[in-house]
Order: structure tokens, then sequence, then C-alpha cells
């Protein structure tokens, strides 16, 4: 007989099946768990836009969320919020559609301008939403468009408008892209 002083016990080594299958199920639970938590938060992410802007944003947060990112709110007879910014490059403003019941924000459009070259105001627009969204993207030759799919039925629009301003928009996911993606 082997005796062991000073402290721990060795294992009981144990045939135990269930005890195994029970420890193995909890640590599987954890771990899916886990994931389905994570996955919860990455789509939460997905739906935030360029300067913080969110799907459901309060309009208390959003303009705190604003001003911390050195825009001010311009009032106008308007049913949305309107900031500008003039620290960033060819950005004319932000136009965010509050709903009116909920107050909360439902779309937004980014307007980027520059009357010498409409290039220089296409790529600062770019760059924005590729830092938030990456550079997959769908190019729609039809209506000259970019398009990425940012999840839970949301999309980002990237066009030139009728004003010639390039426009980042942010609303509801056309299912005329499905097949693209």
């Amino acid at each position: 007989m082997i005796t062991i002083t000073g402290g721990i016990e060795p294992p009981v080594p144990t045939n135990n099946l269930s005890y195994n299958y029970n420890q193995r199920y909890k640590k599987v639970k954890i771990a899916a768990l886990t994931i389905m938590f994570l996955m919860l938060c990455i789509s939460g992410f997905a739906q935030t836009g360029i300067f913080g802007i969110s799907f459901g944003q309060s309009a208390a947060d959003l303009d705190k969320v604003m001003k911390s990112k050195g825009f001010t709110s311009v009032v106008r007879e308007y049913e949305g919020k309107v900031y500008t910014n003039p620290k960033i490059n060819y950005l004319v403003e932000v136009q965010v559609f509050m709903d009116k019941t909920t107050n909360k924000a439902y779309t937004w459009n980014a307007y980027f301008y520059n009357e010498a070259d409409s290039d220089k105001a296409l790529e600062a627009a770019k760059a924005l939403v590729y830092a938030i969204h990456g550079e997959e993207y769908v190019w729609d030759y039809w209506d000259d468009v970019y398009v990425w799919d940012i999840g839970s039925g949301k999309g980002a629009y990237l066009y030139l408008n009728d004003d010639n301003e390039w426009t980042i928009e942010y609303s509801d996911w056309d299912d005329y892209y499905e097949d693209f993606y």
C-alpha cells in the first residue's frame, strides 16, 4: 500500500459513465451559450453604421453620440435630425429619420460633395463604409449603386444622387440584391 503525505490526494479514477457524460454536457452547453451570445453581439454591431448611428437608436442617445464625434445639430423644419461636421472632408450633412411614434432612428443618409472632383467625395464616402462594413460589396451596374448587406434585414447603399452628392443611405435591405450575396 502506498501512502501519500503532505497534501493533495490523487484523483480517484472513475468508471462512472454518467458522471463523465454530465461533465461533457455542461462544457458543451457553456460553449453553445457562449457562441450564441457572441452571435447576438455581432448582429447588434452589424446594424450600426457610420458615425455610430444605429437602427432603433433613441433621439437622446443619437444626440449624445453625434456630439461626441464633433457634430452639431442643425434646426430645420424636418421630420428627422440633421447634423453637420466641417472637420470631415466633403461631408455636407447627415440626415437621420426618426419614427414618429417611438422617436427612434429607422433610416439615415450622409451626403458628400466636392464640386471640383466628385471622385474625392466618393473615396471619402467609401472609406467610411469600408471601415465599418468591409470592402466586400455588390456593384449594381443598372442603378449605379454600391450595396452592402449589413445583416438583420438592413443594408447600406452608396450612390450619386440628383444633386451630384454621393449619398450613403442606411435603410431596409432591398431583396433585389439577394441573388448577388
